[in-house]
């Protein structure tokens, strides 16, 4: 029971050093509602009731009280996105597995200008995320980005009958890095097919090559992503775009961690201390 104590202090200290940027966050009244568990299973305790502490200290209402600040505020990163973009020929009803959509260069193609459409490497030097701009999303509509939080993760379900089977999603945040550091984003997809990501400006994943050239296994895959992509976080504020072509009711998730050296071994480990912003919002001055 004091071990499940100290795990839930701990998960609330954890909070708290996070409260400036994280109390606004629907989810952060589950840190007083930790909290206030904490604080009865004490009592119960004092009182002398050790059978009704040791049984709410093991509960599954304890344990998900400390998933739920966990997820919700401690791995909370807020996300602009916009989408979805694709073709309604982006559907082979044949096999739906492996559109065709795949094995061409529209697949590619940079829906909000992200690049010059030849040079993935690095982002077109003009480009700039705008949360006022809007662009034409799938069937001629008008959107902008729109603000989400990603708590477990993000869901994009686009699966109406309207949609094509494979869609493509963007999504961008801004992660403030105490120093100059060798990170990763530790990404997992559902279903993951085409996954292309830039950190301020310059593309952080193998570069694909041209849509002739690649394997049928790489080219039409349907399993799952996870991963770590490397990348170099700079000390300040630092952008991340991400680009993913999914099949539709697609789920993503995203952590920071940082590269550490441990026993002459490289160790990841979360960067709890980074923290996070969306981009291109100004504040009443004009300024970001």
């Amino acid at each position: 029971m004091l071990d499940r104590l100290d795990l839930a202090r701990a998960i609330i200290a954890r909070a708290r050093a996070k409260e400036e940027d994280c109390r606004n966050l629907p989810g952060w009244t589950n840190v007083a509602m930790l909290e206030n568990m904490v604080a009865e299973i004490e009592r119960l305790r004092t009182a002398g009731d050790f059978a009704e502490a040791y049984h709410q200290a093991l509960s599954s209402r304890f344990t998900l009280a400390q998933e739920r600040v966990e997820n919700e505020v401690i791995g909370a990163i807020p996300f602009l996105v916009i989408g979805p973009f694709g073709n309604p020929a982006w559907t082979d009803p044949d096999q739906p597995n492996k559109p065709p959509v795949i094995f061409t260069a529209e697949s590619l193609t940079p829906f909000i200008g992200e690049t010059d459409g030849t040079n993935w490497k690095t982002l077109a030097p003009d480009f700039a995320i705008d949360p006022e701009r809007t662009y034409p999303v799938f069937s001629k509509r008008l959107a902008q980005w729109v603000p989400t939080i990603k708590t477990e993760y993000l869901s994009f379900d686009f699966i109406a009958p309207q949609y094509p089977q494979w869609l493509v999603v963007y999504a961008a945040t801004e992660i403030n890095s105490p120093e100059t550091c060798d990170a990763a984003l530790a990404v997992k997809t559902t279903a993951g097919s085409i996954l292309m990501a830039w950190v301020n400006g310059r593309l952080v994943t193998t570069p694909l090559p041209p849509p002739d050239q690649r394997p049928i296994a790489q080219t039409a895959a349907i399993l799952p992503y996870e991963g770590k992509i490397n990348c170099q976080l700079n000390a300040g504020w630092n952008t991340v775009l991400l680009r993913l072509l999914q099949r539709r009711g697609m789920q993503f998730q995203m952590t920071v961690v940082k590269w550490n050296r441990q026993d002459g071994q490289s160790v990841s480990t979360p960067m709890e201390n980074a923290r996070y912003r969306l981009p291109g919002i100004k504040n009443a001055n004009g300024d970001k």
